[in-house]
């Protein structure tokens, strides 16, 4: 059924890049390669996602192409003289905020009800509890290492595929804006519009939700079981549910680092959509009018 689910993507989204509303420029194979054919043969650009020329529906119907996607080499795939990556630094957050000023000793930062434990040597953060010491929140990774989906797609595509977003290589000063970084022959081999289609597949997707057995006794074992939870204290980490603000989705995420695009002047405006009515159902639920969890 996977097998058909994906065939039946690849489909629409060929038949969404077939209608003309793409302004990307057709892949084109490195001649050694000219027999055959990129799996994927054009390209979404941010312009088009930006101005309203594409629907929810066929940004989505792409990015999960891009997801599902074998790759092949005139796609741009291996990386024969690079391995790349994005550079790292600092970005304010709620919790440098509150930082910013305290004297030497430990202190607890909070943000959404989430405390973390510092201690400040010689005016740096030498020791921090549940966190990195630049106070960045991190949420994807088993380590909390990534801060955005867009930058694990970033480097996903590049460490798994060898496919190099145009905003970490072609774009970047840092690489010597070089079309070809890794020099396979294949010159934007995943655009801005691209890594954003794929982004916000990933953030439609169904939110995860508890399947509970219809035995009494069961249920009855499990809502036993997460009272203990509860009253030993782990739900003081593991925390069941956090809520939001806000309940759209806006791409990109402003903390980005270096090489993973964060805004307009970057090449990517931002892009949003309403957790609670678009997307894989079943989705993030209302408990007030003002506020989605």
């Amino acid at each position: 059924m996977l097998k058909n689910k994906k065939s039946i993507v690849f489909a629409l989204g060929m038949s969404v890049l077939s209608t003309g509303i793409m302004a990307a420029t057709p892949k084109i194979c490195p001649p050694d390669l000219a027999a055959d054919s990129p799996t994927v043969p054009l390209s979404m650009e941010q312009a088009d996602i930006n101005s309203g020329k594409l629907k929810f529906d066929q940004i989505n119907d792409h990015g999960e192409l891009l997801f599902v996607t074998k790759f092949n080499q005139c796609d741009g795939r291996g990386r024969p003289e690079t391995t790349g990556g994005g550079d790292k630094r600092a970005v304010p957050t709620v919790l440098l905020a509150q930082r910013a000023g305290l004297p030497d000793g430990t202190h607890v930062l909070t943000t959404k009800g989430i405390d973390f434990e510092i201690e400040i040597s010689g005016g740096v953060v030498v020791e921090a509890e549940g966190i990195d010491h630049d106070l960045i929140i991190k949420p994807f990774h088993q380590a909390g290492k990534v801060i955005s989906l867009r930058e694990f797609t970033d480097n996903a595509m590049n460490h798994h595929h060898g496919m190099q977003a145009e905003e970490r290589f072609d774009l970047n000063p840092g690489k010597a804006f070089d079309p070809d970084y890794d020099n396979d022959g294949v010159a934007r081999e995943l655009t801005i519009g691209d890594i954003t289609a794929i982004t916000i597949w990933q953030a439609q997707l169904s939110t995860p939700v508890q399947v509970l057995p219809k035995d009494e006794n069961e249920l009855a074992m499990i809502e036993d079981g997460e009272m203990v939870f509860d009253d030993l204290g782990c739900a003081s980490c593991h925390i069941p549910e956090l809520v939001l603000n806000k309940r759209n989705f806006v791409e990109p995420n402003p903390y980005n680092p270096p090489g993973t695009c964060r805004n307009a002047s970057e090449g990517c405006p931002d892009y949003a959509f309403d957790m609670t009515k678009t997307g894989d159902l079943p989705r993030l639920h209302r408990p007030q009018a003002s506020q989605p969890v």
